[in-house]
């Protein structure tokens, strides 16, 4: 990985993890996602036909439905999220989103997939919130996500990567 991407990649993580902790202090659980790329097409392919794509998952392992606050952060860790960022999580059900386009052959003809980055650039970071003060019942193991990225190279050949992302606690509020 060149020099640029690994210093991107550790401004992100910094700047988006001081910017999380400060706005989530009104809501009980975050999971933080520390880096994303989604410059690949919204043409309902999988692998995508260029680009990479990233794909954001998550499950509601609770028996309750729960209110899921997305935000994004650009490279600069300055917020980039749209107005609309909120979306009921039913219990048992998962849904996934792409941070940086609407696609919804991959990610399904959902009010979750519209929501967006409004960064110039689509790369960055994001927090996935639930919980806090009026849902006094939810807990840390209530969402699990995992972030995969695809990338097509130009000869065709396709490369993907995954991880789990572990959820936290947020004081405060």
């Amino acid at each position: 990985m060149g020099e640029e991407v690994q210093s991107l990649m550790k401004k992100l993580i910094a700047m988006s993890l001081v910017a999380m902790v400060c706005v989530g202090a009104a809501h009980g659980f975050m999971i933080a996602i520390p880096f994303w790329l989604d410059t690949g097409s919204a043409d309902g392919s999988y692998p995508p036909t260029t680009g990479t794509v990233t794909y954001i998952g998550m499950r509601n392992g609770s028996t309750n439905d729960l209110d899921i606050l997305l935000e994004f952060f650009d490279a600069a860790g300055a917020n980039v999220t749209p107005t609309n960022n909120t979306f009921v999580l039913t219990a048992g059900r998962g849904t996934g989103i792409r941070p940086g386009a609407t696609d919804i052959v991959t990610e399904g003809d959902t009010p979750q997939a519209r929501i967006n980055s409004t960064a110039s650039f689509p790369v960055g970071a994001a927090a996935i919130y639930w919980g806090g003060p009026s849902v006094p019942t939810a807990t840390i193991e209530d969402i699990k996500s995992r972030v995969i990225a695809v990338s097509t190279a130009g000869s065709g050949e396709s490369y993907e990567s995954a991880y789990l992302a572990p959820a936290a606690a947020v004081f405060g509020g």
